[in-house]
């Protein structure tokens, strides 16, 4: 039986993908001349956020990305683009680590550099999913239905 396993933010904080991207943040950041406040607040987000991130100390989900990068004056594809290109560089390739970590057990990730902080979650049979009547459901969802009153919902 398979076994899935999901990562806290703290398990990937020393993922090599997430250093890269780091790194290219804060070679723009310098190539502009920004400081760090600068940045945050012209990607409206929190100067220790932006901080942590540029400094590999947390994970940088994608909407921040977004922001930082065009903060930067860059698409957020250039900036990965320029990471994994690094990585490959330097003799990692991105293409044999992703497919690794879903196998992996905690030995394995001590051994790309992860923290092994896992839950382990049963996997899901997707086929009993796809057998499901809902058509009851659906048609329940499609009638109208009455307001609800302010008093009694969200104002």
């Amino acid at each position: 039986m398979a076994m899935l396993f999901h990562m806290g933010t703290a398990s990937r904080e020393l993922g090599p993908l997430v250093e890269a991207v780091a790194a290219e943040l804060r070679a723009r950041r310098a190539y502009l001349n920004l400081g760090i406040r600068e940045l945050a607040d012209k990607a409206r987000l929190p100067h220790p956020t932006v901080s942590k991130s540029l400094n590999g100390k947390r994970v940088i989900d994608v909407e921040e990305l977004g922001r930082l990068a065009y903060a930067l004056n860059i698409g957020p594809d250039v900036i990965m683009r320029d990471a994994l290109a690094n990585l490959k560089k330097r003799g990692f390739e991105i293409s044999s680590y992703i497919p690794s970590l879903n196998n992996a057990d905690a030995a394995d990730l001590r051994r790309f550099g992860i923290k092994p902080r896992l839950s382990v979650v049963p996997p899901t049979d997707t086929e009993d999913l796809h057998n499901v009547d809902i058509s009851g459901e659906k048609m329940a969802a499609s009638k109208d239905t009455k307001p609800v009153p302010p008093e009694r919902g969200e104002s």
